[in-house]
């Protein structure tokens, strides 16, 4: 895992002197060291004026640590060059492909150097792009400036796994692996006359996406001029402009005919899911450093260090404590279950004074408002096992959205139950469950299920994601921003996605679809990534791997939510490896008691954040209503703790990036 940035520039840029040569590499080199967090060991850069192209890369040595794999590299006689960052988890595969082809000297035992000489093989056969991507598999966002073509290709993996931002204007193209690394570029073009606008504009689209869902789905950010690459796709560059943006893959969920003949059977699911999952864990443990793995004692987690102590006895897990019930909490199953694979378990303690003095620093290193207090979870455990001299760590991510682990997806599968009653009486009973205290989290459950019951299907399925409506919005918005947003649409990422998937999917399959692209992409894997590059860890995520998900889509929905039970194919599959207690445990969400801590511990803290007079010369929001809102909160007549999050960070992330120029 790395850091990548870089530009390409139409070449009288240059020639006619708008920006110089020096100035140019002064911000190139400012731009690498604002994520040099990301590649604490090794960086490099490579710059050709005549061409505009400049590019620069920050390692993490995972693969091969000597200087044999320092980047930016170059193929023979420098007419190809490539700045990578991810994993390419079949490269000895590929690299045995290309030798039976072409006698190769390599001078590195990397995988991208795999990925040089298989692009120039690609180029040489005219295979094309997407062919040359479609033989990865692993996780990787990668800058290739082919010299021949005089061009720039950028592309990024199919789950969104590693980021890509890009910023583009008036014949000039900005890359980076973070959003604050295009800071030096978008600060400093601003300021040349063909460079007219503000950075200060807040893309106000995307700030309802977050403040609606807590993330942002599709490719917005806050800033209106910074975009982020889709995953899947690639885009080609030349001379500033984009070329070309195209997506190079689907994900397995667009990929297949929903047809009943087309899926397999239990006996032949279990026995896949074993055998599939085993082979990605054995994949994704390659590596020249130290590796270890996250352990929340939940299902995924766990299933991940059940196959990973066959290849290592004694890997390392980590898990954290937050102060809440042991009894009832991950900490009681992560203990139990290094007890029963015998490995060593390190627990990682957090409190509220932890959590408001790593807040600002969360909003920052994330780029983006995303209201989740999970990443620090994250952080949190990536900070201490890079302490420890781990670089790799092993994650569950992905198996919820793989195999239907949410509570939302045996909600949705179980509403055939209650679609006898008319829409109307739905209505009612939704509104008796408003008046339901909110301290107790059944009711909070409840809550949330009849509000999706008096729905259509499409609505029904966006509104699981949701954690505050329209008109509840409003409510706290400035006149000045509802104005703004007034005509937006925040569900149009989520219409547009489904379209292309298959007309005979059913309920389950659309939203598995909805969880991999943008509940995945745009908000798990995005602060996954942040938080633990932040510390120089890698995070690896097998149920990601391309072929356990391609098999995933195979099995049929009813084997994964089954009744009641969620993740049912993986709970079989998983029976003689882990206790039953563990396997069929209710799920917990990765996350920190936030509703207690806001009324309690930081209720002093949420108030000055939040003041009257920083809401109302921000513009964003209604000070009187948010106050109201805080009230409303603490009394326990509504759950607004997340929405109230949100608004903390989205008051963070502009005075980060709006208030303090970089």
């Amino acid at each position: 895992m790395c850091g990548i940035t870089g530009f390409s520039l139409k070449k009288d840029f240059l020639e006619s002197e708008i920006i110089s040569q020096e100035k140019l590499i002064k911000l190139l080199k400012r731009s690498s060291q604002l994520i040099s967090h990301r590649g604490p060991d090794d960086q490099g850069s490579f710059m050709n004026f005549k061409s505009g192209i400049g590019l620069a890369h920050r390692r993490l040595s995972i693969l091969d640590t000597s200087p044999n794999g320092k980047q930016p590299m170059h193929h023979t006689k420098n007419e190809i060059s490539i700045i990578f960052n991810g994993e390419i988890y079949n490269f000895l595969e590929l690299k045995a492909k290309l030798e039976k082809h072409k006698d190769l000297n390599w001078s590195s035992n990397t995988d991208t150097e795999v990925l040089l000489n298989l692009y120039q093989y690609h180029i040489d056969y005219k295979l094309g792009l997407k062919n040359f991507f479609q033989s990865l598999n692993g996780i990787f966002s990668i800058a290739i400036w082919d010299g021949l073509k005089q061009e720039l290709i950028i592309a990024r993996d199919s789950f969104g796994v590693k980021p890509l931002y890009f910023y583009k204007r008036n014949n000039a193209f900005f890359f980076a692996s973070e959003l604050k690394a295009l800071l030096p570029f978008l600060n400093k073009f601003q300021e040349i006359k063909n460079f007219k606008g503000n950075f200060q504009e807040l893309d106000t689209k995307a700030i309802e996406r977050y403040l609606t869902y807590l993330w942002c789905p599709g490719n917005r950010t806050p800033s209106k001029k910074v975009k982020k690459l889709e995953p899947g796709f690639l885009l080609r560059v030349s001379n500033g402009n984009i070329k070309e943006k195209s997506k190079w893959c689907k994900l397995p969920s667009l990929q297949f005919s929903y047809k009943k003949e087309k899926y397999i059977t239990k006996e032949i699911a279990i026995k896949g899911v074993k055998q599939h999952l085993k082979e990605a864990v054995r994949r994704q443990m390659i590596a020249d450093v130290p590796l270890g793995a996250f352990l929340s004692g939940g299902l995924d987690s766990s299933s991940i260090l059940a196959f990973a102590r066959e290849f290592n006895p004694k890997i390392n897990c980590f898990t954290i404590d937050n102060g809440e019930d042991s009894k009832k909490g991950d900490l009681f199953y992560a203990r139990q279950v290094a007890k029963h694979l015998d490995l060593n378990l390190t627990t990682v303690e957090i409190n509220p004074c932890k959590f408001i003095s790593s807040l600002e620093n969360m909003v920052w290193q994330l780029d983006e408002p995303i209201a989740d207090p999970a990443s620090l979870n994250i952080k949190f455990i990536c900070e201490y096992a890079k302490s420890q001299g781990i670089k790799v760590l092993l994650s569950g991510t992905g198996g919820d959205d793989i195999f239907s682990g949410y509570r939302r997806h045996v909600a949705l599968e179980n509403n055939y139950l209650l679609d006898w009653i008319p829409r109307n009486n739905l209505k009612f009973i939704n509104n008796l469950t408003y008046k339901l205290p909110v301290n107790f989290e059944s009711f909070r459950r409840l809550r949330k299920l009849t509000s999706s019951l008096a729905k259509k299907e499409n609505d029904r399925i966006f509104n699981y994601f949701r954690w505050i409506d329209r008109n509840d919005l409003n409510e706290i918005l400035s006149d000045e921003f509802k104005n703004e947003i007034k005509d937006s649409n925040v569900e149009i990422p989520f219409l547009n996605y489904l379209n292309d998937i298959s007309k005979s999917s059913s309920k389950l399959e659309r939203l598995l679809a909805l969880e991999q692209r943008f509940f995945l992409g745009d908000h798990n894997l995005n602060y996954t990534d942040k938080m633990s590059m932040l510390h120089g860890v890698e995070v690896r995520v097998p149920f990601l791997d391309k072929d356990l998900s391609e098999f995933a889509v195979l099995i049929p929905p009813n084997l994964k939510t089954k009744g009641f039970q969620s993740k049912w194919i993986l709970k079989k599959a998983m029976e003689e490896y882990l206790p039953r207690n563990v396997i069929y445990r209710s799920k917990i969400g990765f996350g920190m008691p936030i509703r207690d801590w806001f009324n309690n511990e930081l209720k002093d803290w949420l108030n000055d954040i939040l003041s009257k007079d920083k809401l109302k010369s921000r513009g964003i929001f209604n000070p009187a209503s948010v106050e109201n809102l805080i009230d409303l909160n603490s009394s326990g007549k509504i759950d607004a703790s997340y929405t109230l999050l949100s608004i903390v960070c989205v008051e963070i992330w502009c005075q980060r990036f709006l208030d303090n120029k970089i």
